[in-house]
Order: C-alpha cells, then structure tokens, then sequence
C-alpha cells in the first residue's frame, strides 16, 4: 500500500500506527518513509528547504533514487506500507508531473491501494508549521492548494479522511486496506 498526502496531513504518523496495527494482527510489515534517513533522503531534504526550480528537480531526482531503491526491498518483502510514493511526481511542475508518474507508476512495484490523506491546504498548512521544523519548497497555500487538486485527479485512487486523530485516520486506512488470498498488502 501506498500513503501519500499534503505535508501535514499525518501521513508518517498515521503510517506508523497503522504498521503497529498490523503487526499486533500478527503480520509483518516492511514500512518505508520517503524521503528516509539515509543519504539520499537527507540530500533530498536538504534541497526542499531551498527554493527554485533546479532546487525542486535536484529533490525529485534523490527521492526518485531513493524510491527505485526501496523498490527491491518493497518486491523481497511480503507486506510493505511506503509513504510517499509515485503520486510524489506530481509535485513536479506540469507538464512534466504527469508523465513521470506513468514512469514511475510502470517499473515500480504496483501497490494494492494507493492512498491519498485528504485535508484541506489551510489545515495542512497548519500542522506543517506546528511541527516547529524550517518550511519546505512545497509547504505553502498556493503549492498545496495544487498538488492537491493534482492527486485528487488520480485514476484509482482511495481518499481517506485526514481531518481527525492520527489513531482515526489510521483506522480509516486499515479498513481501505486490500489484502491478497495468501496476506500480502502490498
């Protein structure tokens, strides 16, 4: 399954209870933040604090690594949860969004559920800014209000509620949950 939603939208928090309900089931759970914590997660993050263009390609291009890698772990793995995923190109300028993430929707593993964590840009932007860390390139009304109309077009895609409680939003995202015959969620 993927979980993708505006900054602030408590995806990684929700994610990250919605893991350990999975594992209290007694399934495993491989879960994947993106942009993680290694070197090209934290390039990546280092380049959306900055502004601009080649800023934003150069961001693009660390977490597009860092997702084709995860992409091995994500096929040896029997259920895997990543946050930010391929609905993460549409945060590329048009008209170049689009294709992209019919790239990436083609040679990356194909997840059972695409979710998108809805919530208003006014109240995403809030959440973002309480968290008390420096604003990324993409952490602002205008940027949010488009990136969500964007997702919100995606063929296929659940949306899930994300104006509650992390714990809610997470219950939510474990009843869209699509399990195969022989357990795998991914």
């Amino acid at each position: 399954m993927s979980i993708d939603g505006l900054d602030g939208s408590g995806k990684t928090t929700a994610s990250k209870i919605l893991a350990d309900m999975i594992r209290r089931e007694g399934q495993e759970i491989l879960l994947l933040e993106h942009p993680g914590e290694g070197f090209l997660g934290r390039t990546c993050r280092r380049f959306l604090l900055k502004d601009g263009i080649p800023a934003s390609f150069a961001a693009a291009a660390f977490l597009s690594s860092e997702m084709f890698l995860n992409a091995f772990r994500i096929k040896k793995s029997r259920n895997a949860l990543a946050v930010r995923y391929t609905l993460s190109a549409y945060y590329l300028p048009d008209p170049i969004a689009e294709p992209v993430f019919r790239l990436f929707s083609s040679v990356m593993p194909r997840p059972d559920a695409m979710i998108f964590i809805d919530l208003d840009p006014e109240t995403a932007m809030e959440r973002a800014g309480s968290r008390g860390n420096e604003r990324e390139m993409f952490e602002n009304l205008g940027s949010m209000k488009e990136m969500r109309e964007r997702i919100l077009s995606v063929p296929g895609l659940t949306v899930i509620d994300g104006s509650g409680t992390p714990e809610e939003t997470a219950e939510r995202m474990m009843k869209a949950m699509s399990i195969d015959s022989a357990g795998n969620i991914f």
